[in-house]
């Protein structure tokens, strides 16, 4: 199967696929770094709760007691 795909990035449709794609992202990237610094405090504020949410997940002292597991 990876034979295929190598095939499929050697045929023209596939440098044309890269050439598209390199298009969008040399668009798109600029666009992008532009509208960043007006969402970062938001961005900053989502990050909060789901650090929380993530990383405080094992060390809560409710669920067992110390030195034992089930």
């Amino acid at each position: 199967m990876l034979q295929n795909v190598n095939r499929i990035w050697k045929s023209p449709v596939g440098i044309g696929l890269l050439f598209c794609l390199g298009l969008v992202a040399a668009v798109a990237i600029p666009q992008f770094r532009i509208g960043l610094p007006a969402f970062a405090p938001y961005l900053l504020l989502l990050l909060c709760p789901l650090m929380h949410l993530f990383m405080n997940g094992y060390s809560n002292p409710h669920s067992h007691p110390a030195g034992k597991k089930e």
